[in-house]
């Protein structure tokens, strides 16, 4: 009866997840997450070609390995999807206008991209593979299956798991082959290394590889695990081989076709030349690595949503916090009372480790701290969690029931207060109001010239223009100016506006950029982004410096403002 009522607490969230997993994907707007529309275009690559893509600009996920998008691809149809907000610059530069959203949201779109919402579907069944492997390593590091009821909750409900296990994105898939290989892990140390588990070690880091290249240490600790035996080292060894031979004759293919393409097998030196915008390399001991890198990455592994744009409350970081620090607690008392396997527990933080020192490896050249990149850890961080928490002074099966649910009503929390109001909190829009060109009524800091030009060599300058429309018939502020700045290549610039008797102020400002180049240029900035852009706008104010250096930077220059026009229209 104990059994079979643990087994139904196993199903309970497993159904649990997939739905708060299907919740997320339909709350979460389409594209709104990192890189979506080029994995899609991957996938739909495979489905209208039948061949990979050729890694370039123009296909920036190419480098990725095709397991993934193989198998979205059936369902990689043609479609109508969403319009991106965005301004035609040279590649490299930043090209989305302001607010939360890169993509326009219209009304019924809950009901619209249902090719894209298949696929995240889909992608969701992928996340549920990472649950049941964490809930089977947890049961056999313990012989409990409580221990794996948690480990698979811890997972399930992480916020930042929710969000990308639901994305077309192959975070899930690898995701899931990194927690089937520390399942094999697990066995491998719990029963001693077997053919049949040297296949499974390679198949699950096959699994993983061939899903994203961000996994490409996992053979380094079952390659440990196998040689950590109480077995003759004749015998380790011919295991050794069995799994290492299977994972290079299974990652070959793609290798060697990387290396014909690209001069090596992970694509790494083509990244320099069809990205390098993203370059940005950096020594170990620069202050990067030591203040922005782990604060971002520890907040991003717990949950930062949208391009990177939407993170979570304050106090819910300082809550998974305090479950770590806890769990880091319980692994020593556990461990000082050697009442764990402790070869194991260093192979889970060896696993953990290499995770963290790719995504160092990457940040030494690209700036992406990203939480994402230790999901092939997942499986083992969460189990190292589990087993911490379970050393705890008075930790029950009870608490264990408790701190799970717990845990998923966070989930929900996230999901409803701090999601949904980001991107559904404002009202629906149309787009096809024409433009309404402004008239500057004030300016300050600007000489106007003959034929109506206002120039400025100051840094604080602003214009304001008086006007009485409907913020439901206008999205966007249309800016036409051009300016000459040598010291600042990307400026920050603000639009206020006045509506419905609230004054210019912080409360409705957005921020927007423009290249002082010396050439004209045409910036959108989304207006009906914000969410205090409702009522009747009775006033806007351009700042074309929004930032106090890059004003002061700038003193001097020549900076025009040629036109003003709302319009409800997203323009190319």
């Amino acid at each position: 009866m104990k059994q079979w009522r643990e087994t139904a607490a196993a199903m309970a969230l497993l159904a649990v997840a997939f739905a708060l997993l299907a919740a997320w994907s339909l709350v979460v707007p389409v594209f709104e997450a990192p890189d979506e529309p080029d994995h899609w275009q991957y996938a739909r690559h495979l489905h209208d070609t039948w061949r990979l893509p050729i890694y370039s600009p123009e296909f920036l996920e190419g480098n990725s390995p095709p397991l993934y998008y193989g198998l979205v691809a059936p369902l990689a149809t043609s479609g109508a999807l969403p319009l991106r907000i965005n301004w035609n610059v040279p590649i490299g530069h930043e090209d989305h206008v302001s607010g939360l959203r890169y993509h326009v949201s219209q009304r019924g779109d809950l009901g619209r991209y249902w090719n894209v919402r298949a696929a995240r579907l889909l992608t969701c069944l992928m996340s549920l593979a990472t649950l049941v492997f964490c809930w089977l390593a947890g049961r056999e590091a313990t012989g409990r299956r409580e221990t794996g009821l948690l480990a698979a909750g811890l997972a399930a409900f992480l916020p930042q798991f929710a969000f990308r296990g639901m994305n077309v994105s192959n975070d899930a898939l690898v995701a899931a082959g990194g927690a089937a290989a520390t399942y094999v892990l697990v066995r491998l140390m719990r029963c001693g290394s077997t053919p049949r588990l040297c296949v499974a070690a390679a198949a699950a880091t096959a699994l993983a590889y061939l899903s994203k290249i961000s996994a490409v240490f996992l053979p380094v600790p079952l390659a440990a695990a196998i040689l950590w035996q109480p077995r003759p080292w004749s015998e380790r060894l011919r295991h050794l081989s069995l799994f290492l031979g299977l994972v290079v004759l299974a990652v070959t293919p793609w290798s060697l076709r990387n290396l014909m393409l690209y001069g090596d097998p992970f694509a790494s030196q083509a990244m320099l030349t069809v990205v390098p915008f993203l370059v940005d390399r950096k020594p170990l001991l620069s202050p990067y690595f030591q203040h922005a890198f782990p604060i971002r990455l520890a907040k991003s592994f717990v949950g930062t949503f949208g391009w990177m744009n939407l993170p979570l409350p304050s106090w819910i970081y300082t809550v998974f916090l305090l479950l770590g620090l806890a769990a880091g607690l319980g692994l020593v008392r556990r461990w000082t009372r050697r009442s764990l396997q402790g070869r194991l527990v260093v192979l889970l933080v060896l696993l953990s480790a290499l995770a963290l020192a790719v995504v160092v490896h990457i940040n030494r050249t690209f700036s992406q701290p990203q939480g994402r990149y230790l999901f092939p850890a997942l499986s083992a961080i969460a189990l190292l969690v589990a087993l911490g928490l379970e050393g705890l002074p008075g930790w029950s099966v009870a608490v264990a029931k408790a701190t799970v649910t717990a845990l998923a009503a966070l989930n929900v929390f996230v999901l409803a207060a701090v999601v949904w109001p980001a991107y559904w909190g404002m009202p629906a829009r149309e787009f096809g109001t024409p433009g309404t060109d402004l008239r500057i009524s004030r300016m300050v800091g600007f000489d106007r010239l003959d034929g109506g030009r206002l120039v400025t060599h100051r840094p604080y300058a602003r214009v304001v223009a008086r006007t009485d429309l409907d913020t439901r018939d206008y999205n966007v502020l249309y800016v036409d100016l051009s300016g000459q700045c040598t010291a600042v290549p990307r400026a920050k610039g603000a639009v206020y506006f006045a509506v419905d008797g609230l004054p210019l102020g912080e409360e409705t400002r957005t921020k927007f950029l423009w290249f002082p180049n010396g050439t004209p240029q045409r910036v959108p900035v989304a207006l009906f982004t914000t969410a205090r852009w409702r009522g009747r706008v009775t006033a806007l104010r351009v700042d074309p410096f929004a930032d106090l250096t890059q004003a002061k930077a700038c003193r001097g220059t020549t900076i025009e403002v040629m036109r003003l026009r709302l319009s409800g229209r997203i323009e190319p």
